[in-house]
């Protein structure tokens, strides 16, 4: 009886259950964090590491990522990659990879990612910056033994900043 009184309230039921089930988009599509960016200054590569917060979707769920790179001001856009997966129920560890035209030591690269879920897009995430490489080598020295021969000392496992004009890579070996 009270619903035939007010015509409109079957729309505005429909409308409530729209809110509630569905919610914005922010609830659907939480903004992505990178949790881990590293940079080979060698070979240029870079590696993009994020959770995919699957654990807010009880059923497998198809999601688009969208990863953009800049680099230098004022952020000029060098990449725009889309990377799919499945969310399944648990936060699984996703990576991305892309080697860079410009040597990272030339210039600051910024990398940022976001997601969209059907036709709804999430935030971006924050912007995560890969430095360009101090001037001076770290942990590095060197002894010229004579013209043809140069003893050189660095802590393993750490990259020796050595970089040539034109972002001629130096290589060094143990003997």
């Amino acid at each position: 009886m009270w619903v035939k009184q007010f015509p409109w309230c079957p729309l505005a039921i429909v409308h409530l259950y729209i809110l509630n089930h569905l919610g914005d988009s922010q609830d659907i599509l939480p903004t992505p964090q990178i949790y881990k960016l590293t940079a080979d200054y060698i070979s240029d590569k870079l590696k993009v590491e994020w959770y995919d917060g699957g654990s807010a979707f009880p059923s497998e769920t198809d999601v688009t990522w969208e990863i953009q790179i800049l680099r230098k001001e004022p952020m000029e856009e060098v990449a725009l990659n889309t990377f799919e997966s499945t969310l399944t129920g648990d936060d699984n560890l996703l990576q991305w990879e892309w080697t860079s035209d410009l040597p990272f030591n030339c210039t600051t690269h910024y990398v940022r990612i976001r997601s969209r879920l059907g036709e709804q897009w999430s935030e971006w995430s924050e912007m995560e910056n890969i430095p360009d490489p101090p001037a001076v080598p770290n942990f590095f020295n060197c002894d010229v033994l004579n013209s043809d021969e140069i003893k050189c000392q660095w802590e393993r496992g750490r990259s020796t900043g050595l970089y040539g004009s034109r972002g001629t890579h130096y290589f060094l070996t143990e003997r």
